[in-house]
């Protein structure tokens, strides 16, 4: 896992961000960060970050992206 690309959606919402997490995950993603807010990234950061059954890193981001 991890050997594909890295590839980030914007999210209209927070919402959106945990409800994308739910069906990644429920299609067999694998979680690095669960979807919340993660400061360490960057001030206001909420977000999500998976691996997809073919090894792509998938970020899914509420709002702007770092």
């Amino acid at each position: 896992a991890g050997l594909g690309a890295h590839i980030a959606f914007a999210a209209d919402s927070r919402a959106a961000v945990d409800a994308a997490y739910a069906a990644a995950l429920a299609g067999g993603a694998v979680s690095l960060r669960a979807a919340g807010l993660h400061p360490d990234i960057a001030a206001g950061y909420y977000g999500a970050v998976l691996y997809d059954p073919d090894g792509n890193k998938l970020e899914i981001v509420a709002g702007t992206m770092h």
